[in-house]
């Protein structure tokens, strides 16, 4: 993976965009008083596949979430 980004450094631009874009919407998600948005959020990360995308993009982010 390390090799293929390497050569195509716009890809890993963008996944370095993404992610930080996913981590901070969840954070904003989680700031919010709203409860509904935190439980659409938690039935989200309940699907494998959204988890494993998530994980995925989340690994790019300049920002960490921890």
């Amino acid at each position: 993976m390390e090799e293929f980004l390497s050569q195509y450094p716009k890809v890993l631009l963008t996944l370095s965009y993404l992610g930080s874009f996913v981590v901070l919407a969840t954070l904003v998600v989680g700031i919010t008083p709203s409860k509904k948005d935190d439980l659409k959020l938690q039935s989200l990360m309940g699907k494998p596949i959204f988890k494993k995308i998530y994980d995925f993009v989340a690994k790019f982010s300049v920002i960490q979430k921890k």
